[in-house]
């Protein structure tokens, strides 16, 4: 839930920064002194002529944003908020394309943009109004009432041996169904989610691949059919990150060493176009290679041992002499490789999130103007 609050807000705050911008750029551009129909496009000459009676931010958005295309796609709008309102994550860009595409085409044009922007209303940002989102958004999140039974199994079990500690019985007295078993069934029940997480994650990273591969054979057709102003030059880790920050493909550092490494064959520190060709005529069945990765992954293991974990205490509350002992012990196991895994998890997180950062503090600078040394 606090996760989800954040974005709630960052997406609001986002979309302030948005409209707060088209609106001063949309007052510059107005106050700009103009020929009689300089500016206007082919398709609003009746509009030119009596534009003092059109809303300034759709003249800018006619006439500036979309002067040059007739619609924006996912990559055009990427670059567009990384203007207009800086860095982002990729789950505002996401939520901002759903707002903006009202035909769900993949692309935007004028008319869905000027209507977006007319659509954000700021006297709906309200604190009641976040929590309401956020409280529907949780309702029908599949993940998120996993992790509700995961957690209220721990709640259980906390609460629980504190009232036998103080003397009492518990919670409730059932032979049938005791507090125990409530623990025990919820973890089982959630650690699903813990285990299609990482199924979730792994199926991401291999999107992330198949985008970057797609990526670089176009921009390498450019080459084969002589339509490239460049010429090819061997390229080592940073050239590489800089032609996919060319490309609006901003991705954490570790996640471009890890694609500089498994296309750099050779092991030499250097992308030659024999390898960069190599690697984007790679045609791979997606299936095959998401299940591969899956049975091929430490984390996913841990949190499946984990899951057994899980499975083995329960079992153990149903049988009784040497085998609950057993049970007993083999469940202690796998729950210390699952807290093991858990620690390794969230350090993980944190460093790519950290990565993520720096690699869009990186794409802001190459996208700046130099600034002019002083003589």
């Amino acid at each position: 839930p606090i996760n989800k609050y954040k974005a709630e807000k960052s997406f609001e705050k986002s979309s302030i920064k948005l409209l707060k911008a088209l609106q001063k750029n949309a007052a510059e551009y107005e106050a700009l002194p103009r020929e009689e129909g300089a500016g206007a496009s082919d398709q609003a000459g009746d509009l030119a002529q009596d534009a003092t009676k059109e809303d300034p931010i759709d003249i800018y958005i006619r006439e500036v944003i979309f002067a040059e295309r007739e619609t924006l796609t996912k990559t055009d709008l990427g670059l567009l908020l990384l203007k207009y309102i800086g860095a982002y994550d990729d789950a505002i860009l996401v939520r901002m394309l759903a707002m903006v595409d009202d035909d769900d085409d993949g692309t935007i044009d004028v008319d869905e943009f000027q209507y977006c922007v007319k659509r954000i209303d700021l006297t709906e940002f309200t604190l009641g109004n976040r929590l309401a989102k956020v409280a529907s958004g949780l309702i029908v999140n599949y993940d998120w009432l996993l992790l509700l039974t995961f957690v209220s199994g721990s709640i259980v079990g906390l609460t629980n041996t504190f009232l036998k500690m103080s003397g009492s019985d518990g919670i409730w007295v059932n032979d049938n169904f005791t507090p125990s078993m409530y623990v025990l069934y919820a973890y089982n029940v959630g650690m699903v989610y813990f285990v299609t997480e990482r199924v979730t994650s792994l199926r991401a990273s291999y999107t992330m691949k198949e985008t970057v591969r797609s990526m670089l054979r176009s921009w390498m057709e450019k080459f084969e059919d002589g339509t490239s102003n460049k010429e090819w030059v061997d390229c080592d880790k940073r050239k590489f990150n800089r032609i996919l920050e060319e490309q609006a493909v901003f991705i954490p550092k570790f996640q471009v060493d890890a694609l500089f490494q498994e296309i750099d064959v050779d092991e030499n520190e250097l992308i030659v176009k024999s390898e960069l060709q190599a690697f984007v005529n790679i045609k791979r069945n997606k299936f095959a290679t998401i299940f591969k990765t899956v049975v091929t992954d430490i984390i996913f293991w841990a949190n499946w041992i984990w899951f057994i974990g899980c499975v083995l205490y329960l079992v153990a509350l149903y049988t009784d002499g040497q085998s609950t002992n057993v049970m007993n012990q083999w469940g202690g196991i796998c729950f210390l490789l699952g807290g093991v895994n858990v620690t390794v998890s969230y350090l993980l997180g944190k460093i790519e999130s950290l990565e993520y950062a720096e690699n869009v503090r990186r794409a802001l600078t190459t996208l700046l103007p130099p600034v002019p040394e002083q003589s």
